[in-house]
């Protein structure tokens, strides 16, 4: 489920202009009345009344020429009365006196940002810089037209050096957290985004929402959606609060604000699947299945509604459902490989595994590329006692995709219950597998204990405890990796640790087969939805 994006808007180059042309120092006139007309043009510019400033300041260029500083005061007046080629010939002027002057290398700058001329401002902000000049401005400037060029890395830097202008700019905010985000830096992302003002305009509220959620920190999304009502699209602006209240845990506000939406008329599939997970959530599955069955009638041509529908039944154990639900997912959909392999895990689910694998190539037929439909028939065929053909299908697919952590525990599953034996070419390839297998996921409580189990048999005692210590805290309810880890500790002399851990199992469980293939089937399941 994506967040719903906005549309693009033009970025405003010329952000600096109003706030940054401050008044240059002036060098004393030599004569009386130029000075005194100075002075006058100053108070009428500090009054905004730039025509009277221009006409003043135009004598007093016109009576001291050469001074470098009136014509950057005078390219002030005229770019604040609107007159923009007026004031760059001024602020040319003035550079072409004194090449190195700051406040003119700046205001030129300015002047090239505000016409949305950011090739033309560049080098001015970098002269600026290198008369040892630190003005924020400067940086920040280079900062936006990098950022604007899509030059990330060259950004971020700048931004820094304009870090005391910044909170003064939610955009800019905005700007420097997506730069720093998108130069692998999530942390210092998060910072800078969490500094944007409440106070700031909707539309920047729901763009830091979607980098907050780019960033996985769903809290912080919601709370950027919710203020930015009356900006963004209120389709758009729902949609997205809906989806981070979902990925925050926070169900019954996701429900109150996709029911919002829907009571507004928004009948939309990928609304309807999005309140399906949120009753999920919350533990109201009939609604879920209610929700779900909307979206499939709203699109019926749309196979993930479906591939959701299906999980759902899937994780409830309703098989009946689920299969009625992928024989019509299929008819509607018939190109869709991953509703074939649904309704092929579906069959499995229901002992027919004849028709399961029927559907598995299928759906390898329709996506080759694909690795689950060969996954599936490699269990399917584990779960039948087809061992050596379990082997072949599962090589396979090891060697397409050596990356693929479920491939590389299967493989070694099929490897082992084929019944390899210690130092048998087989048993270290099912090893090499398995170490594979953690490696890609080191979460995967399966693989750690039968890499766990298939050491001790080999004697590797040492690395065999490390894996079984980790499979027991991925998952403390699991009896196997405690009752392997208590008779490693026996062989190791350990007998009180082996005793402990023993009173922790009870009765020694078997090994539950058709558990490990409805796990396995499941996980296909999960990894295979969009």
């Amino acid at each position: 489920m994506r967040l719903r994006q906005p549309s693009p808007g033009r970025l405003a180059l010329g952000l600096f202009l109003a706030a940054s042309l401050a008044f240059g120092a002036v060098a004393p006139a030599r004569a009386q009345s130029p000075r005194a007309s100075y002075q006058q043009a100053l108070a009428h510019m500090q009054e905004g009344d730039w025509a009277r400033a221009i006409q003043l300041l135009e004598g007093v260029v016109a009576a001291l020429p050469g001074n470098a500083r009136l014509h950057n005061t005078l390219g002030i007046a005229l770019s604040s009365a609107g007159r923009a080629d007026e004031a760059a010939r001024q602020f040319q002027a003035a550079l072409a006196l004194e090449p190195a002057y700051p406040s003119a290398l700046k205001n030129m700058a300015l002047h090239e940002m505000a016409r949305e001329r950011p090739a033309a401002a560049k080098p001015y902000f970098e002269r600026l810089i290198q008369t040892g000049s630190r003005d924020p401005v400067a940086h920040l400037g280079l900062a936006e037209i990098a950022y604007a060029a899509g030059d990330f890395a060259k950004a971020v830097p700048h931004f820094e050096e304009g870090r005391d202008l910044l909170g003064k700019d939610p955009r800019l905010l905005a700007n420097f957290g997506e730069a720093l985000l998108r130069t692998g830096r999530p942390g210092k992302a998060a910072l800078a985004l969490e500094r944007v003002d409440s106070k700031a305009p909707p539309e920047i509220h729901f763009r830091t929402g979607m980098l907050f959620a780019k960033l996985e920190r769903y809290a912080s999304a919601a709370r950027e959606f919710e203020l930015a009502a009356g900006g963004a699209d209120p389709y758009d602006r729902g949609f997205n609060l809906t989806l981070a209240y979902v990925k925050a845990g926070r169900h019954a506000e996701a429900l109150q604000a996709g029911q919002a939406l829907a009571k507004e008329g928004h009948r939309k599939a990928e609304l309807y699947n999005l309140l399906a997970q949120a009753h999920a959530g919350a533990g109201d599955v009939k609604s879920a299945y209610d929700a779900l069955r909307t979206a499939t009638d709203i699109d019926p041509r749309e196979a993930s509604n479906y591939i959701d529908l299906i999980a759902l039944c899937l994780d409830h154990e309703n098989f009946d459902l689920g299969l009625e639900i992928a024989d019509i997912s299929v008819r509607r959909v018939p190109a869709s490989h991953r509703l074939h392999l649904q309704r092929g895990v579906a069959l499995a689910m229901k002992g027919r595994f004849e028709d399961a694998q029927e559907a598995f190539r299928t759906a390898a037929g329709l996506a080759p590329e694909r690795n689950l439909p060969g996954v599936a028939l490699g269990l399917i065929l584990m779960q039948q006692d087809r061992l050596p053909d379990a082997v072949r299908v599962l090589r396979e697919q090891a060697e397409r995709h050596p990356e693929d952590y479920l491939v590389q525990w299967f493989l070694a599953e099929a490897l082992h219950r084929s019944g390899v034996r210690p130092g048998a070419a087989g048993e270290a390839e099912a090893i090499a597998a398995l170490r594979a297998s953690v490696g890609l996921h080191p979460e995967l409580f399966e693989s750690r204990l039968l890499l766990g189990k298939m050491l001790a048999r080999r004697g590797e005692l040492d690395e065999a405890i490390e894996h079984l210590e980790r499979a027991r805290e991925l998952d403390p309810d699991d009896v196997s990796a405690t009752y392997q880890l208590a008779l490693v500790y026996r062989r190791e002399g350990q007998a009180d640790r082996a005793r402990e851990l023993l009173a922790l199992v009870g009765e020694r469980k078997a090994d539950d087969r058709d558990q490990f293939a409805r796990g396995g089937l499941l996980r296909i399941v999960r990894e295979g939805s969009p």
